[in-house]
Parts: C-alpha cells; sequence; structure tokens
C-alpha cells in the first residue's frame, strides 16, 4: 500500500494501518468530522 490517506482505511485493515488509523478511518466513513490525514502503512516486503 505505501502511503494511505485515512478516508481509504477501514477497521478490516487494523493489521496492516494500525488501532488508531483504522479507527480514525471508520470514524471518516461513519460521517464524523475528523482532520484530514494520511499514514505510511506497516507493510514491510519492500524493504
Amino acid at each position: 500500500m505505501g502511503v494511505v490517506d485515512l478516508r481509504e482505511v477501514s477497521a478490516a485493515q487494523v493489521g496492516l494501518v494500525g488501532g488508531k488509523a483504522a479507527g480514525l478511518g471508520e470514524l471518516l466513513r461513519a460521517g464524523e468530522r475528523v482532520p484530514a490525514g494520511f499514514l505510511c502503512d506497516c507493510d514491510h516486503r519492500g524493504f
């Protein structure tokens, strides 16, 4: 994945993006106000 917009994150990806990012993504999907943001995922296969 690499760099991901929070609007593209769901709870199903918690192992890849972490709990906080997954929670923020779910809040955005529910229509809650969350500051715009992005994250770097935890997929280290390319290193």
